[in-house]
Order: C-alpha cells, then structure tokens, then sequence
C-alpha cells in the first residue's frame, strides 16, 4: 500500500494523529528530540521532522481520502506532477531508521544554497538533494521524491558536494 503526504496545519500533529487513530487511518509523523531552553529551565522535548506534513496510507485513495480530509487540520493532499505524491513504505523506513541511528550528530560542512550533495554513509547512502538553504547547523534539502523541504543534521563524514 502506497503512503501519501497530506498538509497539516502547524503544531496539529498530535490532535490529528488521536483522530487518525480513532478512525483506524494508518499514519505515521517522525519526531525528533530537540533541548529547548527557556528562562528557567532546560527541557528535551519531541519536534515534528517535517512540520506541516505527515504520512498516511491509503489502500485506495480515491475511497479513502475524504476521510483523511475531514480530520480538523488536514489541509490537502500533496500534489507532485499533477497526481497525489506517494512514498515508497522503503523510503518511510529509512526515514525510521536515520531518526533511530543518527540522533545528536551535527553538520560540520560548508555547504551553500543551490549546491547538490550525495550521502555517501549510512541508511541514505547514496540519495541526492539539492541544499535550499542553511539555517544554523541545519541543511535544508529538497528530495525530489517527497517534493518537500528535509531538514539533515549530518556529520561530515557522511555528506560530499557534487561537483557537478
């Protein structure tokens, strides 16, 4: 069964996955552990890997996805080449699998906006993205086959600019 990529609403991740949950909708939003500080308190907190998407699965969209519509929240679906964009339940597991094995590494690259890089180690080895742009320590990637923004914390070791 293919997995689709619906829009969200911003911080509605929770109140949608309990509905989501209540109709027996397959879905799924990879979290990852983020330290917030605030003025008198650190606290290790959940952060949505992608902030207004999540991941549904669909055995027939066409049926199915007025109920995935009506959830308060759920804006639309995403649409890449003008048909509903699916993931492969491959890619949703390599996603598990770098949120499982790569928590708290930092990039250490000098990388610029417009500039293609290749993962050469780990669970993305050999993927390809396009750097949108940096903010921090973050590299904001465009995968084409999510049509969407990707954030990668990754270490140097493991990422090299094409030189195209």
């Amino acid at each position: 069964m293919p997995w689709f990529v619906i829009c969200i609403k911003p911080r509605h991740d929770k109140i949608i996955s309990a509905a989501f949950e209540k109709q027996g909708v397959v879905y799924y939003c990879p979290y990852y552990e983020s330290v917030r500080q605030w003025s008198d308190r650190k606290r290790k907190i959940y952060v949505p890997l992608f902030n207004t998407y999540m991941f549904v699965q669909l055995e027939d969209y066409s049926r199915e996805k007025i109920k995935v519509l009506t959830v308060p929240g759920v804006s639309k679906f995403l649409w890449y080449d003008n048909k509903p964009c699916t993931i492969r339940t491959e890619e949703i597991s390599e996603i598990k699998n770098f949120l499982s094995n790569y928590r708290g590494i930092k990039h250490e690259i000098q990388l610029m906006p417009g500039q293609n890089v290749t993962v050469n180690k780990g669970v993305f080895s050999n993927y390809s993205g396009q750097v949108k742009f940096l903010q921090g320590n973050k590299a904001f990637l465009v995968l084409s086959s999510l049509g969407c923004y990707f954030t990668a914390v990754i270490p140097v070791n493991v990422l090299e600019v094409n030189n195209v």
